[in-house]
């Protein structure tokens, strides 16, 4: 028997409704039915269990630099800031409001930010006050969320925006220190390339079963969680 409680059936009395009352909706809302439950999107909030993997398997890797002597910093700071992204995702999907979204956001301008400011460094743009750095990259992110909404425009495009300055400074870094791009750093574009056009197939109901686990926005989860593994593994090797 199908127990999924549709969207019309949202309302007074579910978990997180008075929630979504006061905060209003987010900008987007994905093909999967949003269920009166604890976890309104259940499959797109334990597909952010991939990150949480990948966090800890980062974190192993911290602790094998340090048993060879070698910095821990990097790995520790992505192991931490890719925990934090998916939790604050998983966090998101089980409530579905606008308060809950900002930090989905923030997640992912901790992961993006992180990555643009070691390259800002690699470059030499910027040498002191690196957290300070990345601090206001994330403030600057937050409010040009608030000042899109207010527009009405999908913000969503700040993480695509981050991810082309990723790209276009980590080009910029290669052709200064004349060491080529590792195969991590494509493998890791590729994961996220494939999770992104599944997440837009998603938002474009274009592949949408609402009351089926198998979810795009679930899938561009498990892929980039894979691609933020390889991130990881790329830019740690050129710090530790």
């Amino acid at each position: 028997m199908n127990t999924m409680i549709s969207i019309t059936e949202f309302g007074p009395g579910c978990p997180w409704f008075e929630d979504f009352e006061k905060y209003g909706a987010p900008n987007v809302k994905w093909c999967e039915q949003r269920i009166c439950a604890l976890l309104n999107e259940p499959s797109n909030a334990w597909s952010n269990v991939a990150y949480l993997i990948v966090a800890i398997f980062v974190f192993k890797l911290a602790l094998d630099l340090k048993k060879s002597g070698k910095s821990m910093r990097s790995a520790l700071l992505f192991s931490g800031v890719i925990w934090v992204m998916g939790a604050f995702s998983f966090w998101f999907h089980a409530t579905n409001n606008f308060f809950t979204q900002i930090f989905d956001f923030i997640g992912m301008y901790l992961f993006v930010f992180l990555i643009l400011v070691m390259n800002l460094v690699r470059l030499g743009f910027i040498q002191k006050m690196l957290v300070l750095w990345h601090l206001a990259f994330v403030g600057f992110g937050i409010g040009a969320l608030f000042w899109m909404r207010s527009l009405g425009l999908p913000y969503q495009v700040i993480i695509l925006g981050a991810g082309i300055l990723i790209i276009l400074t980590e080009i910029l870094a290669k052709n200064r220190t004349r060491v080529q791009m590792g195969r991590d750093f494509y493998l890791a574009i590729g994961f996220f390339v494939a999770g992104a056009a599944c997440s837009v197939l998603d938002a474009t109901r274009t592949w949408c079963v609402p009351e089926s686990w198998l979810q795009g926005h679930a899938v561009w989860h498990l892929l980039s969680a894979v691609g933020s593994w390889f991130t990881a593994r790329y830019y740690i090797s050129r710090t530790s």
